[in-house]
């Protein structure tokens, strides 16, 4: 059986170029897959960099979103709180010119009566 298969090898050298062919056209193919499986955990490596670069991007809108919000509500507070100190200014004047004209009207009342009197 040895000798055979020595004969066989021995007379497959006329087979030689189609064998290394074969070898060669294996190791391309092994090589294009080793490159494709690099190309797809590139890939995948990549898709995660962006999901995650996404997720960032996602919970910073929150935050800006939150902080307006925020801000919002704090600038409707002031505004209220300058509303109702506008108003209740207002409310004091009106009180203090009230005061003014009683004032007034009672000294003018004072003054006829002492007139009467006079």
């Amino acid at each position: 059986m040895l000798e055979i298969d020595a004969r066989r090898f021995a007379q497959g050298s006329h087979d030689a170029p189609d064998t290394r062919d074969a070898l060669e056209r294996a190791e391309r193919a092994e090589a294009a897959e080793r490159r494709e499986r690099m190309r797809r955990l590139d890939a995948e490596a990549t898709a995660a960099e962006l999901a995650h670069m996404l997720a960032v991007e996602v919970e910073a809108r929150r935050q800006a979103e939150k902080t307006a919000a925020d801000l919002a509500a704090m600038v409707a507070r002031e505004s209220r709180r300058a509303s109702d100190e506008g108003e209740a200014r207002r409310g004091a004047e009106d009180v203090a010119s009230s005061m003014a004209q009683l004032v007034a009207h009672e000294h003018a009342r004072a003054q006829q009566a002492q007139s009467w009197i006079t």
